[in-house]
């Protein structure tokens, strides 16, 4: 009895392992060879088709990223469930969009819910699932060989997961769970990468310089194609590979470029000011006829280059005179994606661009007479997005996603970056930081502190009283985004400005500011809240605690912060503007190769603007004059004010870590507080009462809120609801 036993446990254990070998570890089996592949996505030299039963339609891509991201979860967390997947599903096809793009393959959870939807919707969702090696991968050292055969194996998990026959563990960077869900008929196509390093590609390129081609049974490397364009055409080749021969089936497949690797070749000072040092071709790797599905060229848009014809070398506009010839520089990118599309031989999808709604801002465009104080309005961005998608289309591209679908709080900007704690970002909402606020949909925070800056102090308590001065009263509160103010007694057209000094850190501060002589401050001030009708209402930052000056003035103007002659004194009584550091316009014109490397650096970054100039206006969603980026707003003899943490130099307000003195610990260092000092007066001495900070730790509340730019692009994609 107990041989039988044994037996009978073997064998279970024996199928078990088999059937994890054939369907979980790339192992089969490929017996019906010539049975015919299954083609749900092709594409031509100028068209991508999908399959709706025999036949094949044109398709033109309607797209949106989504990413794994919540509020108070990474990336790779992947905190969304099945249902919020689905939810999102339901909004992105009523905006009229038909396909949804991944840079990663997601939680299987993902899959259930495009299954769901796809299975019960009457019109799909088309998925372009990524697959991008990690950072580390491209920025440690190595060149493209050594993170290709992960790239590839990757890849043959999507497939897997795509086909529902994949399980996939945690502590993979990427989603986990059992993909037991076939959606591949709902699947346009693989993108690999996300945006390759330059040096990575260079170095890449003179490593294997003596390496031949890559010939697949699939795809190869033509005699013109770099090393880089050959590894390229191995990882396309060998997914492929795969695909067809175990699940007798393709779809299309490209992988990522932009601007900064794309296959031209432009003037030393054009391209020293793009740092771009690399090229990769789609039109480098050809399919061979065992091919059914093919291929289309993805493109990366960010900012543009002007005149972009004339940034092409003589060489370069000698070779390619037929097809400048052909190219209107009055079209979007000053004509560089109808170049694009002149040039290759497959569609061109613009498989990312995207505008913030942020308030911050790091760069100046340069068609601008002034520079903004702040980032787009929801309305701007999607008017903006709405504008670059009729453009992209009207120039040969076979559409376009937009990145993204929801804010990312936990993506910070290199403007931005030094001052904050980016391991705690996913628990706030940083509004300086430009990359945190590319969404359709936005997280906002939604805790006791919570005010609507509206002008309507209704919702505020007596218990948020701060002070009190005459006629005059002063109140706050804050969430998981700003520090709340509300003034009362005090009207739009006051002719006299109102003072509310800040008393942040015990390391510095002032009790006077020059050129404000009318009032003194109870307690050394670092801010000064100036609010002076609609038009210059501002907030002021103590020399010794200008967090841009620190980090930034050696590339603004070449001055050392550190150096002992020029640093502010702890008690400075000058308080300036709240400054953003942004990058210089591009500019063809400028001859880089004559500049110092000192000069390269300075001008590398525009100069500055000033944030801390607050914008009037209404920031109530619900109000038909809403506009998103209000900071302030007067209503019946009071003004409600918010101001982002970031610009009061708090790193970390879940925490309450706030930046310590610049001069002593040469940089950011982080202190802790559990108390502000507030005060508000007109003339004389203002006295500064304690306001208690408790932070609220891992704890985050927040809603969701579609954007004004969903519905914009709901009436251009003809949405359910448009």
């Amino acid at each position: 009895m107990k041989k039988w036993l044994i037996v009978f446990a073997a064998l279970v254990f024996a199928g078990f392992f088999i059937r994890y070998l054939v369907v979980y570890e790339d192992v089969y089996v490929d017996l019906n060879p010539d049975a015919p592949i299954t083609v749900d996505a092709k594409a031509d030299s100028n068209q991508i088709y999908v399959r709706n039963g025999l036949e094949y339609e044109p398709f033109v891509v309607k797209g949106v990223l989504v990413e794994g991201f919540l509020p108070g979860y990474y990336d790779n967390d992947f905190p969304a469930d099945e249902k919020t997947y689905l939810n999102w599903m339901t909004l992105l096809a009523d905006m009229g969009a038909n396909t949804i793009c991944t840079h990663t393959i997601m939680n299987s959870a993902f899959y259930n819910a495009l299954y769901r939807f796809n299975t019960e919707a009457e019109t799909p969702l088309y998925l372009l699932q990524g697959v991008s090696p990690s950072d580390y991968d491209q920025n440690n050292g190595q060149d493209a060989g050594a993170f290709i055969p992960k790239l590839i194996s990757d890849g043959k998990r999507a497939v897997d997961v795509i086909h529902g026959r994949e399980y996939l563990a945690l502590g993979r960077m990427g989603g986990s769970g059992s993909y037991t869900k076939d959606v591949s008929p709902w699947v346009l196509g693989y993108l690999l990468g996300n945006e390759w390093v330059g040096y990575t590609v260079a170095y890449t390129d003179a490593l294997r310089e003596e390496e031949p081609p890559y010939v697949g049974e699939f795809f190869s490397a033509t005699e013109d194609a770099s090393p880089f364009e050959s590894v390229l055409a191995r990882a396309m080749d060998e997914i492929t590979y795969y695909e067809s021969h175990r699940y007798k089936a393709q779809r299309l497949i490209t992988f990522s470029n932009s601007m900064v690797t794309d296959p031209f070749t432009y003037t030393q000072t054009v391209q020293m000011q793009l740092d771009k040092f690399a090229a990769v071709d789609i039109n480098h790797i050809r399919p061979s006829e065992k091919v059914e599905s093919g291929l289309f060229a993805s493109y990366r848009m960010y900012d543009g280059m002007t005149d972009f014809t004339k940034c092409l070398t003589n060489l370069e506009q000698t070779k390619y005179a037929e097809m400048i010839a052909k190219t209107n520089p009055e079209t979007i990118y000053d004509g560089y994606v109808q170049f694009l599309n002149l040039y290759h031989d497959v569609p061109v999808v613009i498989t990312s661009y995207g505008y913030s709604t942020a308030r911050g801002i790091d760069r100046k465009s340069d068609d601008e007479e002034g520079s903004p104080t702040s980032g787009l309005t929801e309305q701007e961005q999607g008017e903006a997005l709405a504008q670059a998608y009729r453009a992209f289309r009207e120039v040969g591209c076979q559409g376009a996603v937009i990145s993204s679908w929801q804010d990312n709080w936990a993506r910070t900007t290199w403007n931005t970056m030094f001052s904050v704690d980016e391991e705690r970002e996913i628990y706030w909402l940083d509004a300086q930081t430009v990359d945190s606020s590319y969404g359709l949909m936005a997280f906002v925070p939604n805790m006791d502190g919570t005010a609507t800056v509206d002008g309507d102090a209704s919702e505020w308590k007596e218990t948020d009283m701060i002070s009190e001065n005459g006629s005059v009263s002063l109140s706050a509160r804050y969430d998981a985004g700003y520090l709340y103010l509300l003034v009362k007694g005090i009207d739009a057209d006051a002719q006299e400005p109102m003072y509310v000094p800040i008393d942040m850190t015990p390391c510095s501060g002032s009790g006077s500011a020059d050129g404000f002589e009318s009032v003194q401050f109870s307690r050394p001030a670092d801010f000064l809240l100036v609010i002076d009708q609609t038009d210059h209402t501002r907030l002021l930052v103590q020399a010794r605690y200008d967090a841009a000056r620190m980090a930034f003035s050696k590339r603004i103007d070449g001055t050392d912060p550190f150096l002992k002659a020029t640093i502010p004194t702890v008690d400075s009584t000058k308080f300036g503007p709240i400054r953003n550091v942004l990058r210089v316009p591009f500019d063809a014109n400028v001859d880089m190769i004559k500049m110092t490397n000192e000069e390269r650096i300075v001008h590398n970054y525009y100069g500055t603007v000033e944030t801390g100039l607050l914008h009037h206006g209404i920031a109530d969603p619900d109000d038909e004059r809403y506009d998103s980026q209000a900071d302030f707003c007067f209503g019946d003899h009071c003004v409600e004010i918010r101001i982002p943490w970031q610009m009061v130099n708090v790193s970390d307000p879940s925490r309450m870590q706030i930046h310590d003195d610049y001069y002593v610990h040469y940089g950011v260092r982080n202190r802790s507080v559990s108390e502000l000092y507030l005060g508000l007066g007109q003339t004389g001495e203002i006295t500064m009462q304690p306001f208690k900070l408790k932070g609220f730790g891992n704890r985050v509340k927040y809603g969701v809120r579609l954007k004004q730019s969903y519905y914009i692009m709901q009436q251009l994609w003809e949405g359910a609801q448009s």
